[in-house]
């Protein structure tokens, strides 16, 4: 009997993997239409999960900036309090 070798991931990884292939789906017209459906397949896949890892990327750098602007903010309020504590001595 020959087993599906889906059948053999964690629940977890299957569940990623019917994720992906779902929004795999989405683009069915273009990799049927190709001479080589598999592969245009699998690189539809690579081009999903990097168009993800861009999305991560772009997050990443936002809330950076975001914590560096609020650390900024905070360097100048603790440079005039600095400042007035100076001129008071």
């Amino acid at each position: 009997m020959v087993t599906d070798w889906r059948d053999k991931l964690s629940p977890d990884i299957e569940s990623k993997l019917n994720k992906l292939l779902k929004n795999v789906k989405l683009h069915q017209r273009a990799y049927y239409d190709s001479k080589n459906p598999v592969i245009s397949q699998l690189w539809i896949g690579l081009a999903e999960l990097q168009n993800k890892l861009d999305l991560l990327e772009q997050r990443i750098k936002n809330i950076e900036r975001t914590i560096s602007e609020s650390n900024l903010i905070k360097r100048r309020a603790l440079s005039s309090d600095l400042r007035k504590s100076l001129d008071e001595y």
